[in-house]
């Protein structure tokens, strides 16, 4: 199996709060959902730094129940890719059962991660106090599209 270089930038071990405006700026999709499969779709090499490392395609069918950006309707049920690492990593992973906020590209119903390190929000492990600080942040963005979405995402939450 050839391996290619890893896509973006790989995040090692430590995980870092979600740049918000970040993520909605790069997105095609924000929405919220609830993971209700999640198949394996193969192998994949990636070379990361010297090594060459295994990944797991994985994509999980997420019931979207909110869209704050975006073509998708609620309702609606959308594949999402992502890699699952053999090694401890701080990627993006999906679970089943898993609720959350997800930052997305692509178009239909098929979409992957915008970035493989913070792309989602987790409304099943984190904290409601630390989802509120991270998006607060972005409403206060001086980019209207940015501070908008994030906006009506703490509406959504925690109204």
């Amino acid at each position: 199996m050839a391996a290619q270089l890893f896509p973006g930038q790989y995040p090692g071990t430590i995980s870092a709060p979600p740049d918000v405006a970040r993520l909605i700026s790069a997105a095609h999709l924000v929405c919220r959902g609830g993971v209700v499969r999640i198949e394996t779709e193969g192998v994949v090499q990636y070379q990361v730094g010297v090594e060459k490392l295994l990944f797991n395609q994985k994509a999980a069918s997420v019931q979207v129940h909110q869209v704050y950006l975006g073509g998708a309707e609620a309702g609606t049920l959308i594949d999402v890719e992502f890699l699952e690492p053999d090694i401890p990593a701080a990627l993006t992973t999906l679970a089943d059962g898993e609720e959350a906020v997800l930052f997305l590209v692509g178009a239909g119903l098929r979409y992957r991660l915008v970035d493989f390190a913070s792309a989602k929000i987790s409304l099943t492990k984190l904290a409601p106090s630390s989802v509120k600080g991270i998006l607060d942040r972005a409403a206060a963005s001086s980019d209207d599209h940015v501070s908008s979405v994030a906006r009506a995402l703490v509406a959504d939450l925690f109204s």
